[in-house]
């Protein structure tokens, strides 16, 4: 009986994460796609960049992942496979949606309508529909990270960072919690190391690219409002104050890592909507959405969160 039930949720997760993943690869995709300043359109612009600037060069192993060469060999081969790059974005969005919808669902006890609430924010939404690099890059580590042995999380995670340099943060900061928890240490030191590896990831990270000659170090992107972070901060504290001891997990440590990150991103004028969309995903993965009996003032927050960033997405 148990297996039949486990069988029936597993097969439930199955067909919700692919219904909600197909109306977010439509809907939000074509929404962001009719926007003039969407991520979509630099993508499908230059969706021959391998063979413009990659083809045929000779670059070290270090190169190749600061530019991120793998992934725009794939996005150009299922492009042209596709007919075409608006294809081949709206493909990877269904499947970065269905597998993040997925594993949250699996990592919630299969609570379907919590996880879809969380996903639903426009943030989210945005993420996977405009950010398509990092979104890819983050399902996969994710799927490795649930679903397959050793081996396969080590192939995922060298696959996942070959599309996207930020895996690396992501991952350094997956394997200092399993280290400090497998040394027994308090959680508040675990907490500070996740401020330490922002200060190394955010506050540094121009000076750090700059000196490995990666052409983002001098990228200039808007940051987010006052008023929409202090809002984020607000809603991370409340998530916080609740779920404090439930959130001592791997996710749970990653979901404070990408607080903190849009947090410091804000403060120092850089681009902090990735880390907001992170801390979103890890929120859901970190397993603590599933009952919402036990919190109601953090599903209050939080929705009137989602009905304002609707406000400001929309806008």
């Amino acid at each position: 009986m148990e297996i039949r039930k486990q069988t029936a949720q597993g097969v439930g997760g199955l067909v919700v994460a692919a219904l909600f993943a197909t109306l977010v690869s439509f809907s939000a995709f074509d929404y962001r796609l009719s926007l003039q300043g969407s991520d979509i359109h630099s993508y499908i612009y230059n969706y021959d960049r391998y063979d413009q600037l990659f083809q045929g060069r000779e670059m070290s192993l270090i190169e190749s992942v600061l530019f991120e060469v793998h992934f725009h060999f794939w996005f150009q081969t299922l492009s042209d496979f596709l007919d075409g790059p608006e294809f081949a974005l709206r493909a990877i969005t269904l499947g970065s949606c269905f597998i993040l919808a997925f594993a949250c669902m699996y990592r919630n006890n299969w609570s379907f309508i919590p996880v879809i609430l969380v996903l639903l924010h426009p943030r989210f939404l945005d993420f996977v529909s405009s950010q398509q690099r990092l979104a890819l890059a983050l399902s996969v580590l994710v799927f490795s990270f649930l679903f397959v042995g050793y081996f396969g999380r080590v192939l995922g995670l060298a696959l996942s960072a070959s599309f996207h340099t930020y895996i690396f943060v992501i991952s350094a900061a997956f394997f200092i919690y399993v280290f400090e928890a497998w040394k027994g240490w308090r959680y508040r030191y675990i907490v500070l190391s996740a401020v330490g590896l922002v200060f190394v990831s955010v506050v540094m990270a121009p000076l750090i690219l700059g000196l490995l000659g990666d052409r983002r170090a001098e990228i200039d992107v808007r940051t987010t409002g006052l008023l929409y972070t202090a809002m984020w901060v607000a809603t991370y504290a409340v998530f916080a104050y609740f779920n404090w001891d439930r959130l001592n997990s791997a996710f749970g440590f990653l979901f404070f890592v990408s607080a903190f990150s849009a947090i410091a991103a804000y403060a120092i004028g850089a681009y902090s909507e990735r880390y907001i969309a992170l801390s979103i995903v890890f929120m859901a993965l970190s397993g603590v959405i599933g009952d919402w009996r036990y919190q109601r003032p953090f599903l209050i927050v939080y929705l009137l969160n989602v009905c304002i960033s609707y406000l400001y997405w929309l806008g």
